[in-house]
């Protein structure tokens, strides 16, 4: 009867893996945008590599983007026990990439190319080819 437990929560364990993933994702994203609107401001305002860490250490969205990011990793550390870090380091960083892409054009004010439309979708190609092998 002890060997049931483990498979059963193994087996919730593969159900939540693609939730948990998927919020590793968003809450890297999150960081990311955070902290790059934070040091966008940061840096216009700073003429040096101690002022801009002063003024970053301050920041709210800097404080954000750090404090995301330990959500993100607590998160990272769950997926890395469940998974082979071959399969789940390149799905998670190609999903964040995907994001990030849409994110930085939509939120963050930054351009979009065809080359970079083209390297977007080889890569959500990739993704798919992860996702099956």
């Amino acid at each position: 009867m002890a060997l049931a437990k483990p498979q059963l929560e193994c087996h919730v364990d593969q159900a939540r893996l693609p939730i948990v993933l998927a919020l590793n994702v968003v809450l890297t994203v999150l960081a990311q945008s955070l902290l790059r609107a934070g040091m966008r401001r940061v840096g216009e305002a700073s003429t040096s590599l101690v002022s801009s860490a002063a003024r970053a250490v301050v920041d709210v969205r800097v404080l954000g983007g750090v404090v995301t990011f330990g959500g993100s990793l607590l998160l990272w550390l769950w997926l890395l026990s469940k998974m082979r870090i071959s399969v789940v380091y390149p799905l998670q960083q190609s999903l964040v990439f995907i994001a990030l892409q849409f994110v930085a054009w939509k939120w963050l004010g930054e351009g979009w190319s065809p080359t970079r439309l083209a390297g977007v979708l080889v890569v959500c190609v990739g993704v798919f080819l992860l996702a099956r092998g």
